[in-house]
């Protein structure tokens, strides 16, 4: 896990860079996806199971489509503070 930008209004900066897009927004497994046919509608996104912090790897064969509330909320308890506590 590593911090994409230092605040929002850097992430904003950075969203225009295509080189960030590139390292962070993975765009080649976005397009993977697609031709597999998983498809995001608004509000979703693409999740990996098992969590990519459990394997150290982004497997394009693990992702699945989810809503974005159930994701975030998998990514906070494996990768919050209170995560980080426990561990």
């Amino acid at each position: 896990m590593h911090e994409v930008a230092e605040s929002q209004q850097a992430f904003g900066e950075c969203m225009n860079s295509k080189k960030w897009q590139e390292s962070n927004l993975m765009p080649e497994v976005v397009w993977e996806l697609q031709n597999r046919g998983l498809v995001r509608e608004p509000g979703q996104v693409y999740g990996f199971a098992p969590h990519p912090s459990l394997t150290d790897k982004i497997s394009p064969e693990a992702a699945l489509v989810m809503d974005a509330v159930v994701w975030h909320s998998i990514c906070a308890q494996l990768l919050g503070p209170s995560a980080k506590k426990k561990a």
